[in-house]
């Protein structure tokens, strides 16, 4: 028989919120005079028409597959197809962060074909979200422990260096993508060490819904049985 670590609350993958956030991460080429006035900022990026349309996505193809993943009740095989498909997209998330990048060397800031490739993998990662992410997110939940101090100390270190050292005009995205990065590198050595969990909002319901509980946290257990 499987053990699992004991959990009280739920842990929700923190690398799918950092997954989406990417999607909203700035791509447009702008020589208008930033927000924080700095003689150091040459441009900036902007956010594009296109990313509303990927808010839309997000919002109306999330909701439906969430809901649609909610229903479900297929024990651990639900378990492993999340486990493998969250896999699968945050091996993605790293190819589109490292090819992110990559490009802020190798192309000019005012790159259309630097535009095209980031709005790419934006759209992409736009869907991969609202198909399972999002669903994922809802129902699976993850199990931390001690790990996650030394990454939020690396990660702020990091920061600290790329606040010294880095371009100004891509410091924060280089940040967003950093940190991005190792909570991805995180929850996978998670998810294949110790699995996915059923998030309690997701497994209470089930677990009433068959009797195996006679009561949820939000009914009042009756006093006398």
């Amino acid at each position: 028989m499987e053990l699992r670590p004991s959990y009280h609350f739920p842990f929700l993958p923190i690398s799918i919120l950092f997954a989406i956030v990417c999607i909203f991460v700035p791509n447009v080429y702008s020589t208008d005079p930033p927000k924080k006035a700095d003689e150091n900022y040459r441009f900036h990026f902007a956010l594009s028409y296109y990313q509303l349309g990927f808010l839309a996505i997000l919002v109306f193809v999330g909701v439906l597959r969430m809901v649609t993943e909610i229903k479900k009740d297929e024990g651990r095989e639900r378990l492993i197809r999340c486990r493998n498909r969250l896999t699968a997209i945050l091996v993605f998330v790293f190819l589109y962060i490292l090819m992110e990048v990559f490009m802020t060397f190798w192309f000019p800031p005012d790159s259309q074909i630097k535009c095209y490739l980031s709005q790419c993998g934006q759209f992409i990662l736009t869907l991969l979200a609202s198909l399972y992410l999002i669903g994922i997110l809802m129902t699976c939940a993850i199990f931390y422990n001690w790990l996650i101090i030394p990454t939020i100390v690396i990660d702020g270190t990091m920061c600290y260096l790329l606040n010294l050292y880095a371009a100004p005009e891509y410091e924060e995205v280089y940040r967003c993508w950093m940190i991005t990065f190792s909570v991805c590198l995180l929850d996978l050595w998670y998810i294949w060490s110790r699995g996915l969990l059923d998030s309690p909002f997701y497994s209470l319901p089930k677990m009433y819904e068959r009797g195996e509980i006679d009561y949820l946290p939000t009914i009042p257990r009756p006093l006398f049985p």
